[in-house]
């Protein structure tokens, strides 16, 4: 494994938060928020990020490296025998937010990707999948203890008033889905099928719970 892949989470974020920070710095203290030198600031922060496989948003890995990660672990577990649980998260009246505008959305998308880093243990790998999904990948580890790793997330969600600094009480739930290996999938393709399915059962009962193929 390349030493890019092993730098762990924390590194990742101590590395791109200070970029963005001064790009969004440098916006507001020359009052610009629109236009083509926001565009063009805004263009080189986002293609930088995506060059190294970040979320500009989040700061958190995107899909693509993700995928690859997961394989990687699963071939890990594969060699030595042990198991692997991935969670996949749809975090639920998300629009509420949106509606309030983009700076808004991005900022309740950060404070989600923050309570995640805050729940998993240094071992473990978070991502942003696309939109309002997110997705944890917990070597080591059954279904069991998994499953109680992301109701840890999913209350941290449920409990937190977001936006509050900036004058809303908006809360938002989350919709959680958890698959492991090799108890009940053989495959990368599998893990993400199963965790999606089991993420679907929530969404459509309670949109705010953890459900678990073991």
């Amino acid at each position: 494994m390349s030493e890019e892949k092993d730098i762990n989470l924390g590194e990742i974020r101590k590395r791109y938060q200070p970029l963005r920070e001064r790009t969004d710095r440098i916006l507001r203290d020359s009052g610009i928020s629109e236009g083509p030198e926001f565009r063009k600031a805004r263009k080189k922060f986002t293609k930088e990020a995506y060059l190294a496989g970040i979320d500009e948003v989040t700061l958190l890995p995107i899909r693509s490296l993700f995928e690859t990660r997961l394989q990687e672990e699963l071939d890990r577990s594969e060699r030595n025998g042990e198991p692997l649980t991935m969670g996949l998260i749809d975090l639920n009246l998300l629009r509420k937010i949106n509606k309030k505008g983009l700076p808004e959305g991005d900022k309740a998308l950060r404070a989600v990707a923050e309570k995640i880093l805050a729940s998993i243990r240094r071992t473990d790998y978070a991502a942003r999948y696309g939109g309002d999904e997110f997705v944890i990948v917990l070597p080591h580890t059954p279904a069991a203890p998994a499953t109680q790793i992301a109701e840890r997330i999913r209350r941290a969600v449920e409990k937190n008033v977001f936006l509050e600094k900036d004058g809303y009480t908006l809360r938002i739930t989350a919709s959680f889905g958890v698959a492991s290996y090799p108890g009940t999938a053989g495959s990368k393709e599998d893990l993400l099928r199963l965790a999606d399915q089991a993420m679907y059962k929530v969404k459509y009962h309670t949109k705010n719970g953890v459900y678990s193929i073991i």
